[in-house]
């Protein structure tokens, strides 16, 4: 008899019917404030895996950001009675929120992190921060504990916290991954399968391939000229010896 079910991380919100209002922001071309507004998500839903990829992959455009929020809702709801708007977020706001969501995805899987913070900033003059470690197996985040139709579910107080608790639930299942080429623009942060998935996609398996063809030639080019030495030397010998021989030839001749 199954006693203990597994416990599902749920938040207050998730998708509706939104309205946004996006303003563009006078410190940067690209920079911009959306403002969400319409039916307030009273709702409680549970995150998803699916959730857990397309938040730490969605891209910095305004369009991606309202797709994600019009699927899944958005990541905080602002607190404020009589307020019109229930979600508000500058590009730089949701940057930052985003990158460190993907720095706890890099700990929790033990490797080194790198983005523009740690390449470009004050992360740079600290390498040791940032290099691999033991992988993280603690986060904090605040929320509480319910029965529901038999099940026990966790509700964190926020969208964000339950992403991140969702997360650690999903590595203790050993699927999290970072996809292992290191150039990759499709989905670098996802969920294998099974414990063998190592690229997040085919291009990225076939860059795999070719680096480990390229590897294994240059291995084998290797090897070849560490066993060619010590011939080509032993050759150079007998070819001295034989030089030799000649030139005492040639003086007994003379002498002669």
């Amino acid at each position: 008899m199954k006693l203990v079910q597994e416990t599902k991380i749920c938040h207050l919100g998730g998708a509706g019917r939104f309205e946004y209002v996006v303003t563009s922001l006078p410190d940067g071309s690209d920079n911009w404030l959306v403002r969400v507004r319409g039916e307030r998500p009273s709702q409680v839903t549970e995150v998803t895996e699916e959730e857990l990829v397309e938040y730490a992959n969605c891209r910095g455009e305004i369009e991606a950001v309202k797709r994600y929020i019009n699927k899944f809702g958005p990541p905080l709801l602002i607190e404020q009675e009589g307020e019109e708007f229930f979600y508000a977020e500058t590009l730089g706001r949701w940057r930052a929120s985003q990158i460190h969501f993907q720095e706890i995805w890099d700990r929790i899987l033990g490797i080194e992190i790198r983005n523009a913070y740690t390449t470009k900033g004050l992360g740079k003059y600290f390498p040791e921060l940032w290099k691999p470690r033991e992988p993280l197996k603690a986060v904090q985040a605040e929320g509480e504990f319910q029965v529901s139709g038999g099940g026990l579910i966790f509700q964190a107080k926020t969208h964000y916290m339950a992403l991140v608790i969702k997360m650690l639930a999903v590595s203790v299942a050993g699927k999290l991954r970072k996809c292992s080429n290191p150039g990759c623009s499709n989905t670098p942060y996802f969920i294998a399968e099974h414990g063998k998935v190592q690229y997040c996609c085919q291009e990225c398996g076939a860059w795999g391939q070719r680096k480990a063809k390229l590897k294994y030639w240059r291995e084998k080019k290797q090897v070849g000229r560490t066993e060619s030495k010590p011939e080509s030397v032993q050759t150079q010998g007998h070819s001295a010896d034989k030089n030799k021989r000649r030139g005492r030839k040639n003086v007994t001749e003379k002498a002669r």
